[in-house]
C-alpha cells in the first residue's frame, strides 16, 4: 500500500482564508498605526542629528551649529554645517555642510518616508521666542531658526524647541536645552 503525503486542496484553502481574515483584521490597524511611527521616527532623526551637530562641536573643537530652513514661511528642512567664524550663517567654502536633511515641500526633497504624513507645527504654548513655524530657536543672521553648539558641547544662546505633529494629532517636542541636552518628549 502506498503512502500518500501532501496537502489536499481542502485544507490549502481553509488555511489560506484563514490567513486573509486574520489579514483583514490586521491591515487597518497597521495602517492607523503608521502615521504615529512616522512621527517617531521623524522626532528621532531630528534628534540624533542634533546630537551630531554636539558630538562634532566637541570633536572638531569649533561651533557646529543647525540652521532650519524655510520656504514660504513652512520648515522645510534643515543644515547642519560648522560655523568656524561664530556668525550664525554658513559660509560656503569655510565652513563645511556635515549633514543636509529635506522635507516634503522642499525643492530638493527626495523621497523619505521618516517626514511622510509630519509636519512642524505651530509652538503651541509660544514658549521661548514665539515660534509660528515650529522651531523656536532664535534666528541667524539669514532669518533662518539656528541652533549653535560650542565646542564644550554646550549651547550658544538659548535653549529652544522643535515642534512635531502628524495628521493623526500626535504630537513629538524635541528640546535643547542651555547645556546642550537635547531629549524627546
Amino acid at each position: 500500500m502506498r503512502n500518500k503525503s501532501g496537502f489536499t486542496m481542502l485544507e490549502i484553502l481553509i488555511a489560506v482564508t484563514i490567513m486573509a481574515i486574520i489579514m483583514g483584521f490586521g491591515i487597518p490597524y497597521i495602517i492607523g498605526w503608521m502615521p504615529n511611527y512616522r512621527l517617531r521616527n521623524a522626532a528621532r532623526d531630528i534628534h540624533s542629528n542634533l546630537q551630531l551637530a554636539r558630538i562634532t562641536a566637541v570633536k572638531e573643537h569649533v561651533n557646529c551649529a543647525v540652521s532650519f530652513t524655510k520656504t514660504g514661511g513652512a520648515i522645510d528642512g534643515y543644515e547642519i554645517y560648522l560655523d568656524a567664524d561664530n556668525s550664525g550663517t554658513q559660509d560656503a567654502v569655510q565652513e563645511p555642510s556635515v549633514r543636509t536633511v529635506t522635507f516634503p515641500g522642499h525643492p530638493n526633497y527626495a523621497e523619505s518616508p521618516n517626514y511622510n504624513d509630519v509636519i512642524f507645527d505651530n509652538d503651541p504654548a509660544n514658549e521661548t521666542n514665539g515660534s509660528a513655524d515650529g522651531v523656536s530657536f532664535n534666528d541667524n543672521g539669514d532669518g533662518q531658526p539656528t541652533v549653535i553648539f560650542r565646542p564644550n558641547g554646550l549651547l550658544s544662546g538659548a535653549s529652544g524647541s522643535v515642534y512635531l505633529t502628524n495628521n493623526k494629532n500626535g504630537q513629538k517636542k524635541i528640546v535643547v536645552n542651555t547645556v546642550g541636552r537635547i531629549r524627546i518628549q
